[in-house]
């Protein structure tokens, strides 16, 4: 129950932190980006109309929220069904990931698995999963944190 209550408050404090960060960052709108680029303790300046698109956001600072289609709960079944658990394993697991502008997911990772091999197994599955809806923040596509809690059934 301890180590239960450690990791809740440990995943409750990346979300509110990862969200504070989150929220004070505001994307530049100018024409042009100055980028930096160092080679033996001299650095360059150059202009470039390309945007650095690193910029990540936490659901609850989005007009529109990523949704996967048919919703989350659709989304928590897509994975039960498609896992391989020959063991027949049962748990929890909490994932977190980036639905991408394009829905794609990225940086895929479990924070808190069941065991090494249904873990890999998982991270595949998710990894390979269709593409969400991708999330908005004033009319415009951005990359969004996702966390998620996901119950293992078993075999199907």
């Amino acid at each position: 129950m301890k180590k239960k209550t450690l990791f809740l408050s440990i995943a409750l404090l990346i979300v509110l932190v990862a969200q504070n960060i989150v929220a004070e960052i505001k994307p530049v709108s100018y024409p042009k980006f100055i980028k930096a680029k160092s080679s033996k303790n001299n650095y360059k300046f150059e202009l470039s109309n390309k945007k650095e698109d690193t910029l990540i956001y936490a659901e609850s600072n989005l007009d529109v929220k990523p949704e996967y289609p048919g919703g989350v709960e659709t989304y928590k079944a897509h994975v039960n069904i498609v896992l391989k658990n020959p063991k027949n394993i049962k748990g929890d697991i909490f994932v977190a990931f980036i639905v991408e502008k394009n829905g794609s997911l990225s940086r895929v990772a479990i924070l808190k698995g069941i065991d090494e091999e249904t873990d890999k197994e998982i991270l595949k599955v998710l990894k390979e999963s269709p593409k969400w809806k991708s999330g908005e923040k004033e009319g415009q596509k951005v990359r969004c944190l996702i966390p998620l809690f996901i119950t293992i059934n078993g075999s199907k």
